[in-house]
């Protein structure tokens, strides 16, 4: 044994020697070189068992990822470099052959090109780009092929996305266009992402959503695009993009300022792509953009502001001929806020004509104050609690889903609901939670009754508990008690054109709304006053208000407008 001062923690550099020195009986042994020891071909193996189930570090993983995109990187290279390591060129439809890939890698990311390499489609290495597709976006493509989910792929940065989901889309590529969908979708580049999807060919509404996604991840609103991202831009994907954002602004409530900033964004449109498109077919697109908002919402002033300077319109388009018909005199307006919203079902921007919104009716007060909402294409009536905008019951028509189609609401003074049935020509009577509980019969074809219907529209409640109904099919307006016992005919002398809609004053007055008249009659049928609409308006409904005022609403050539008539003039003139 060596002194403990001279011990060593490493070998000296002749092992022999040390080992003789340690171990005197190991000194009488021959030394390893004087023994046939293992080499490649013999001895014991050395195994790596240990190493390759050991867990790896963070350090380690990353060095490995590190390493591994190293290698990519040299093999993209030499795909774009045209290397004679790569074995695969790609042929142009212009015949030339700017870059190569090598079939082991294109093979391992797409089952396309591995089986064309299989089934000896691919003649002595050339693989035909398909036509339209331009070197930069094939380029973006060999990138993604060969570097996968990258922050810095400066050929896929300036690649044309389109591009790149027709090749993902005939190549197979997993990832790509999720890739694309995820990440590549922003303001700048949302209205030429829409066009895309928009096109008839294959699915693509995966990257339709994705666009609405962004629109809302984005809190997009109308003032926030320039004028570079709109250029090219077709009219179908800004009114696309502009029915997002308004209804996105419906659910917060849709004001005149957005309404406004919507037509400024149609006149930017207008003015980035003016030299694109014809005078004649830009004019035709910008209408029917404008034809999408809800000019009602502005005053005449507000449109007027929007229009100083507006060369969009030039040509007597749309808009100076709306401005026109809102020229209404300014002392009769005012501007009413948006106070709550209700909802049912759900918007979908991809099917119309479903959940179409009716006639309304409300009862009660405070917490149990219920607002009615008849939905014609469902056949039902929604009822929604007032105060908290959360539906709480619905009533359903007893016939025959896609037979029937409702049309009027009223509650009676104990809240029950009671809706007429145009197709079915009825009245139904329903308890507070929606059930039924009484309904008239329709005509008979043998003997007529005094009471039946046909085509029954508005009905309303009188003072009295007694139920008026505009019987627009017979031309009259008819009288029921609670239990829907027919009583009378309302002024049966006077003739009536076209009866939709009624309501009852607090005194008893009935106001019936005629085919382009409002008239008044007691309760006894005599006729008060008649209210004729302007030259082209048409009546759409009606109800008394305070002090006896009755509001209708109208409409005229799309233009709808709500009017305030007093009552109590002789002339029943207009208040506001």
């Amino acid at each position: 044994k060596a002194p403990p001062e001279r011990r060593s923690n490493h070998w000296p550099r002749d092992t022999a020697t040390a080992i003789k020195r340690e171990s005197p009986r190991l000194g009488r042994l021959q030394m390893a070189e004087e023994l046939p020891g293992p080499s490649l071909g013999n001895g014991a193996e050395w195994r790596m068992d240990a190493g390759t189930y050991a867990e790896l570090s963070e350090s380690d993983k990353q060095q490995q990822i590190d390493a591994l995109r190293v290698l990519a990187a040299q093999l993209f290279e030499q795909a774009i470099g045209c290397s004679k390591h790569a074995d695969v060129v790609f042929e142009f439809s212009d015949g030339s052959r700017p870059v190569s890939g090598h079939s082991g890698v294109l093979c391992a990311v797409s089952e396309v090109f591995a089986g064309a390499f299989r089934s000896g489609m691919m003649q002595e290495g050339v693989v035909k780009v398909p036509p339209g597709i331009s070197l930069t976006s094939f380029k973006g493509f060999l990138e993604f092929l060969y570097m996968g989910k990258a922050r810095d792929l400066k050929h896929c940065r300036s690649a044309d996305a389109r591009q790149l989901v027709v090749l993902s889309e005939m190549y197979a590529v997993e990832g790509l266009r999720d890739w694309i969908r995820e990440h590549g979708i922003s303001e700048a580049n949302l209205f030429a992402a829409v066009e895309f999807a928009l096109v008839k060919e294959g699915d693509r509404t995966d990257i339709l959503m994705a666009c609405l996604r962004t629109v809302e991840r984005l809190d997009l609103a109308m003032d926030h695009f320039r004028d570079e991202w709109l250029r090219g831009v077709g009219a179908h994907a800004l009114e696309v993009v502009l029915a997002w954002i308004t209804a996105r602004l419906s659910c917060e409530g849709l004001t005149r300022r957005h309404v406004a900033d919507g037509l400024r964004l149609v006149e930017q449109w207008f003015l980035a792509n003016r030299e694109l498109i014809g005078g004649k077919e830009l004019r035709r697109k910008v209408q029917k953009l404008v034809k999408g908002l809800d000019l009602a919402r502005m005053t005449r002033a507000q449109v007027e502001e929007v229009l100083a300077g507006s060369t969009c319109v030039v040509g007597g388009a749309l808009l100076d001929k709306r401005c026109r018909r809102l020229a209404v005199d300014a002392s009769l307006q005012q501007e009413l806020e948006l106070e709550r919203y209700f909802e049912h079902p759900p918007p979908d921007l991809f099917q119309k004509g479903r959940g179409r919104m009716g006639a309304v009716a409300v009862h009660g007060e405070g917490e149990s104050e219920r607002l009615a909402v008849a939905d014609p294409d469902l056949e039902s009536v929604v009822i929604f609690s007032v105060q908290t905008g959360e539906k709480v019951a619905t009533a359903q028509s007893p016939h025959v889903m896609g037979s029937g189609f409702i049309y009027g609401v009223a509650f009676n003074e104990a809240g029950e609901l009671f809706v007429s049935d145009y197709y079915y020509n009825s009245i139904c009577k329903h308890d507070q939670s929606g059930g039924l509980l009484a309904t008239t019969t329709g005509p008979s074809p043998i003997e007529p009754c005094p009471g039946e219907l046909r085509r029954p529209h508005g009905i309303a409640f009188a003072p009295c508990g007694h139920l008026v109904v505009a019987d627009t099919g017979n031309g009259n307006v008819k009288i029921f008690d609670g239990n829907l016992n027919f009583q009378r005919v309302l002024a049966p002398g006077h003739a009536l054109q076209h009866p939709l809609d009624v309501s009852v004053g607090g005194d008893g007055s009935v106001a019936v709304m005629d085919k382009r008249e409002v008239l008044v009659f007691d309760w006894g049928g005599e006729c008060l006053r008649v209210i004729a609409m302007e030259e082209g308006r048409r009546p759409l409904c009606l109800a008394f208000a305070g002090w006896g005022n009755l509001v209708v609403g109208n409409v005229w050539d799309d233009l709808y407008r709500i009017d305030v008539f007093a009552t109590w003039c002789d002339s029943g003139g207009t208040v506001r």
